[in-house]
């Protein structure tokens, strides 16, 4: 985008948000210039969330989480003010302010647990591949199969009986089962 562009995106979104011109809690204009930046710079695509009306959908639910999720790089107050401010809606306005903080934490929080079980099965897969190709190459001898494999990704068998694997990308150990070692 040209700069001129980017200017005539950053007065559009001035008409459009204009209802928070409280100071955001991490930053040093109003929560109204945060919430411009980010949509001009980082998700251009969020406005997009403020033109569905949640009243007409049949899950109102995932319109907000929705929300929450592409609102998650600002403080939890300021989500709330936001959504308050920009996405009204009959399922929102019933929720207290307790509920309302309770409703972005629990989503995040899931939202943040998808992407490191989701980070945690592209290791896996990686792992995975990576024996497959190490005993295909290797020779039919078990122990210099076993030794290969322990040089490539060190295996752990500890007191307790559990199998841990090195994982290269995140740079420690991952419990798994037998079954992954089979594989």
């Amino acid at each position: 985008m040209s700069k001129n562009e980017i200017q005539k995106r950053r007065d559009l979104l001035q008409s459009k948000f204009n209802l928070l011109p409280e100071k955001s809690i991490n930053g040093n204009c109003s929560l109204d210039e945060d919430l411009i930046e980010f949509m001009v710079s980082t998700r251009p695509d969020l406005d997009i969330v403020f033109n569905v009306n949640p009243n007409g959908s049949i899950n109102p639910v995932k319109i907000y989480e929705n929300a929450v999720r592409m609102l998650a790089d600002f403080e939890q107050l300021d989500i709330i003010k936001i959504i308050s401010a920009y996405l009204p809606g009959v399922f929102w306005d019933t929720f207290s302010q307790d509920e309302k903080s309770n409703f972005v934490i629990e989503t995040i929080d899931a939202f943040d647990k998808k992407l490191e079980e989701k980070k945690l099965n592209e290791g896996k897969k990686k792992q995975t591949k990576k024996i497959g190709n190490l005993l295909h190459n290797s020779l039919s001898n078990p122990l210099q199969i076993a030794l290969a494999l322990q040089e490539q990704l060190p295996i752990y068998y500890d007191s307790a009986k559990n199998f841990w694997m090195w994982d290269e990308d995140l740079k420690k150990y991952n419990r798994i089962d037998e079954t992954e070692i089979m594989v």
